[in-house]
Protein backbone atom coordinates (compact mmCIF):
# COMPACT_ATOMS: atom_id res chain seq x y z
CA UNK A 1 0.00 0.00 0.00
CA UNK A 2 1.39 3.64 -1.03
CA UNK A 3 0.82 6.83 0.49
CA UNK A 4 0.97 10.49 -1.17
CA UNK A 5 2.72 12.30 0.94
CA UNK A 6 5.26 15.66 0.02
CA UNK A 7 7.01 16.03 2.82
CA UNK A 8 6.17 19.53 4.91
CA UNK A 9 7.79 21.99 2.41
CA UNK A 10 3.91 23.07 1.53
CA UNK A 11 3.13 22.75 5.04
CA UNK A 12 5.78 24.41 7.17
CA UNK A 13 4.82 22.03 10.16
CA UNK A 14 8.10 21.13 11.90
CA UNK A 15 8.25 17.09 11.66
CA UNK A 16 9.61 14.85 14.70
CA UNK A 17 10.25 11.53 13.63
CA UNK A 18 10.85 8.72 16.56
CA UNK A 19 11.85 5.30 16.20
CA UNK A 20 11.53 2.77 18.65
CA UNK A 21 14.87 0.34 19.67
CA UNK A 22 15.86 0.63 16.18
CA UNK A 23 18.50 -2.43 16.74
CA UNK A 24 15.94 -4.97 17.71
CA UNK A 25 12.69 -3.40 15.34
CA UNK A 26 14.75 -1.71 12.54
CA UNK A 27 14.23 1.66 10.68
CA UNK A 28 11.43 3.57 8.95
CA UNK A 29 11.27 1.99 5.67
CA UNK A 30 13.23 4.02 3.16
CA UNK A 31 9.89 4.87 1.33
CA UNK A 32 9.05 7.49 4.15
CA UNK A 33 12.66 7.93 5.20
CA UNK A 34 12.73 9.52 1.80
CA UNK A 35 9.48 11.61 1.59
CA UNK A 36 10.27 13.47 4.87
CA UNK A 37 12.64 16.62 4.68
CA UNK A 38 15.67 16.44 7.24
CA UNK A 39 15.15 13.13 8.09
CA UNK A 40 16.71 12.68 11.63
CA UNK A 41 14.92 9.99 13.88
CA UNK A 42 15.45 9.95 17.72
CA UNK A 43 15.53 6.67 18.47
CA UNK A 44 13.56 6.11 21.97
CA UNK A 45 13.31 3.17 24.43
CA UNK A 46 10.33 3.80 25.82
CA UNK A 47 6.53 3.59 24.73
CA UNK A 48 6.14 7.77 24.59
CA UNK A 49 8.46 9.85 23.05
CA UNK A 50 7.83 12.02 26.03
CA UNK A 51 10.50 9.72 27.80
CA UNK A 52 12.98 11.08 25.53
CA UNK A 53 15.09 14.15 26.25
CA UNK A 54 15.76 15.16 22.69
CA UNK A 55 11.84 14.49 22.00
CA UNK A 56 11.05 16.80 24.54
CA UNK A 57 13.38 19.62 23.75
CA UNK A 58 12.55 19.37 20.03
CA UNK A 59 8.58 20.64 21.20
CA UNK A 60 9.98 22.76 23.25
CA UNK A 61 11.95 24.65 20.17
CA UNK A 62 8.65 24.49 17.68
CA UNK A 63 6.24 25.36 20.44
CA UNK A 64 2.85 24.27 19.53
CA UNK A 65 -0.67 24.32 21.71
CA UNK A 66 -1.37 21.29 19.15
CA UNK A 67 0.77 17.98 18.17
CA UNK A 68 -0.44 15.98 16.01
CA UNK A 69 0.52 12.58 16.34
CA UNK A 70 1.15 9.30 13.90
CA UNK A 71 2.72 5.84 14.43
CA UNK A 72 2.25 2.34 14.22
CA UNK A 73 1.98 0.98 17.50
CA UNK A 74 -1.05 3.11 18.64
CA UNK A 75 -2.18 1.08 21.26
CA UNK A 76 0.83 1.60 23.12
CA UNK A 77 3.36 3.94 21.89
CA UNK A 78 0.91 6.61 20.28
CA UNK A 79 -1.74 6.39 23.06
CA UNK A 80 1.49 6.76 25.95
CA UNK A 81 2.89 9.86 23.83
CA UNK A 82 -0.70 11.48 23.64
CA UNK A 83 -1.27 10.88 27.14
CA UNK A 84 1.81 12.32 27.65
CA UNK A 85 1.36 15.16 26.48
CA UNK A 86 -1.93 16.28 27.29
CA UNK A 87 -1.08 16.13 31.00
CA UNK A 88 2.49 18.43 30.14
CA UNK A 89 -0.33 20.55 28.71
CA UNK A 90 -0.28 19.97 25.35
CA UNK A 91 -3.63 19.41 23.26
CA UNK A 92 -2.43 15.85 21.31
CA UNK A 93 -4.13 15.26 17.77
CA UNK A 94 -3.92 11.46 16.62
CA UNK A 95 -4.35 10.66 13.11
CA UNK A 96 -6.21 7.38 12.44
Amino acid sequence: MYYSYSGNANTRLPIIVTEQYVKGLGQTIPMLQEAIDSYNPIEKMTFSCCGVGAFNLKIEDHYKENIIICGIESYVCVLQTALDLLEAGYKPIVLV
